[in-house]
């Protein structure tokens, strides 16, 4: 909350602001007297002062009887919805083009929040200012290799994911995140050292690979050397370093298959299934507080679908989990389009396991006794080398009961982002306007070696790895070629809510995509309970053009 300031003190700030440019083009009649939460800065970043350039500092009397000027607002904003982990930030002073795309993204933030179209004036010129400082950073062979100059790249990359409304901003955030994967390569080995570049590599790779699986590319190879680097300093049991090594294999694999490097049938199949059943052990052997706990409810059906919903301890962990689950998803079309393309027609009998499956799925609560046994790989002895039509249509159905699930993981790990509170008798009355207010703060700092102090860093870690951590898995459940139309208009409205919670624009791109998915499935008059008809380009086209 901004504080109400007497008349006579709201006088004299504006008095002094006079001279300012940004006073003129409207942003001044934004009331001190807002309610709207979370855009100041939180308790521990209140001396905004610090984080301005040595070229701003100066005489502060009286300044704490103002109202916090845009910048700061700008920089509150930032600190409060877009990073965790600010202890130690506040008393260093910042570089220039890391801080002009903090308050970049913070304004184009507040922008959306306080519905001041004009401040994404200043937000751009600033952006704009923060291109120019980190092009001229990427020139010096000293600031080259600081990770202000990494993080300021990661900023700009997701400032186009918060502004752009249109399927080029996409294309303009992949710009980003390639250039902030070129910058790794340059960093070299030794920015695995600190648990502040092996943060910054987790995140780029993790933009990376979602730009990889859209262009059909594979992980370039000094990414994999890293990461090889990076594990020196992490324990092996560490489960996001597991995921991040099964990540990278997918990502190449399905780049072999859509190339047609990779075609054998056998093979495809087989390592599909390898691929996931790693997965699988990853979900089965996660350490102590991994877990998530699963709600039941009928209350709020516009949040909450198919009747339950996930409490994860923290951010990081609900990240983790989606992204295994997208993958999986993937690797399932993969197994699907293979099983389709092998066999030359699927009977009637084929259809009506899959109505079957499908009515198991919605009147049946999920069992996970039972969705082990269905989703574990190796839990059917299937001879492939035979071409059996029955033992095809078995992986088949599995392969679908196993989407289905995973599809529903993902929309149940929707509420707590969006501030639905971790109780059963939860209303959407307990929403909140910044997302991930419900997750707790236990490990603000991930990746960081056994006994490592939060405090050798003082670089904060940006939420949603670029804004794409989770738009991109809920995007993925509604996309996925088993979807159902009330699902596609289910994550469609969600992502839209997402897009006014946060000021996502990329997320209402996302959204306008999948309505135009809809339409189409529509024209094709394609029936619920009918097997897709795919060639094995077409099967190609769905899997990988829509990414």
């Amino acid at each position: 909350m901004f504080r109400n300031e007497s008349e006579e003190v709201t006088r004299k700030a504006k008095a002094k602001a006079k001279a300012k440019a940004t006073t003129q083009n409207g942003i001044q009649r934004l009331s001190v007297e807002s309610t709207t939460p979370n855009l100041t800065c939180p308790p521990s970043t209140a001396a905004a002062k610090d984080v301005r350039t040595s070229s701003e500092l100066g005489p502060l009397s009286y300044s704490h009887n103002l109202a916090p000027t845009i910048d700061e607002r700008a920089m509150g904003y930032f600190f409060s919805n877009y990073v965790v982990g600010t202890d130690g930030l506040w008393d260093h002073i910042l570089d220039e083009n890391m801080t002009s795309s903090i308050k970049a993204l913070g304004l184009a933030g507040f922008s959306h929040a306080a519905r001041a179209p004009k401040l994404m004036i200043e937000a751009r010129e600033q952006y704009l200012r923060a291109i120019r400082l980190t092009t001229a950073a990427l020139k010096s062979p000293r600031d080259v290799k600081k990770d202000s100059t990494l993080l300021s790249i990661m900023i700009l990359g997701m400032f186009e994911t918060v502004t752009g409304r249109t399927q080029r901003s996409i294309e303009a955030w992949a710009h980003h995140v390639n250039g902030a994967a070129a910058l790794l390569k340059i960093r070299g080995p030794e920015q695995m050292i600190t648990p502040a570049g092996r943060r910054m590599f987790a995140q780029v790779t993790s933009s990376l690979v979602t730009t990889c699986l859209q262009h059909q590319l594979e992980v370039p190879e000094h990414i994999q050397e890293l990461r090889n680097e990076g594990v020196k300093f992490q324990p092996t049991s560490d489960p996001i370093w597991q995921f991040f090594e099964i990540m990278i294999l997918f990502t190449n694999f399905k780049a072999y298959v859509d190339h047609g490097k990779i075609s054998d049938f056998h093979t495809v199949l087989a390592r599909a299934l390898e691929l996931d059943g790693m997965f699988v052990s990853l979900c089965t052997n996660v350490p102590p507080g991994w877990e998530y706990q699963t709600i039941y409810t009928n209350a709020d059906p516009d949040i909450i679908y198919a009747g339950y919903y996930h409490v994860y301890r923290d951010f990081m962990i609900a990240q983790i989990w989606n992204g295994i689950r997208t993958f999986r998803i993937l690797l399932h079309e993969i197994v699907r389009g293979a099983l389709l393309a092998q066999s030359q027609s699927f009977s009637k009998y084929q259809e009506e396991r899959n109505c079957a499956v499908q009515h198991w799925y919605t009147t049946v609560s999920p069992d996970e006794s039972n969705f082990d046994t269905l989703t574990n790989p190796s839990s059917l002895n299937i001879d492939y080398g035979s071409n059996n039509g029955a033992a095809l249509s078995v992986q088949f159905q599995k392969s679908m009961s196993t989407t289905y699930r995973l599809q529903s993981d993902i929309l149940a790990s929707i509420p707590q982002y969006i501030g639905y509170a971790s109780k059963p008798d939860a209303s959407p009355s307990s929403f909140q306007r910044s997302l991930w207010s419900n997750f707790g703060s236990q490990h603000p700092y991930p990746l960081a070696a056994p006994g490592s102090s939060s405090s050798s860093s003082h670089l904060p870690l940006i939420r949603m790895s670029e804004g794409y951590a989770l738009l991109w898995p809920l995007y993925t459940a509604g996309i996925t070629n088993i979807a159902t139309e009330p699902v596609q208009r289910w994550v469609a409205e969600m992502l839209c809510k997402i897009g006014r919670a946060m000021g996502t624009q990329q997320a209402f791109v996302l959204s306008d995509m999948l309505e135009q998915r809809i339409a189409m499935n529509r024209k094709q008059e394609a029936p619920v309970c009918s097997t897709p008809e795919l060639s094995e380009t077409e099967t190609e086209i769905d899997l990988a053009g829509q990414f």
